[in-house]
């Protein structure tokens, strides 16, 4: 595959990474048995039954396996391993990049 190639998929599967985002509580994802859930609920302090995060699906358009805390108080947090970044709400979309970008390179999509 082409430089240019390569770059198209990757923009495309962006701009689908974006699209799918979706609201969910913590806790209903938990309860799915939804893994990744489970693991960020492990770093945060809140208990999962009051967080909302936005998630993210990579493998497919239904099961979230990626997230973004989101506060009450109009933040956005993106923790991968122990760090973590917090910005306002309106720039999540930074947040979905330097996320996007950490799964693209970890081999989350197909790529």
């Amino acid at each position: 595959m082409t430089q240019h190639a390569t770059d198209t998929k990757r923009a495309d599967t962006f701009k689908r990474f974006q699209t799918n985002r979706a609201t969910y509580r913590l806790a209903d994802l938990i309860e799915q048995g939804n893994e990744g859930a489970r693991m960020l609920a492990e770093t945060i302090d809140a208990d999962p039954e009051g967080v909302t995060v936005y998630g993210y699906p990579t493998k497919d358009t239904t099961t979230p396996d990626l997230f973004i805390e989101v506060t009450d108080e109009g933040y956005v947090t993106l923790t991968i391993a122990n760090c973590s970044e917090t910005l306002a709400v309106g720039d999540v979309h930074k947040l979905e990049r330097e996320l996007f970008d950490w799964a693209w390179d970890e081999g989350y999509f197909d790529n």
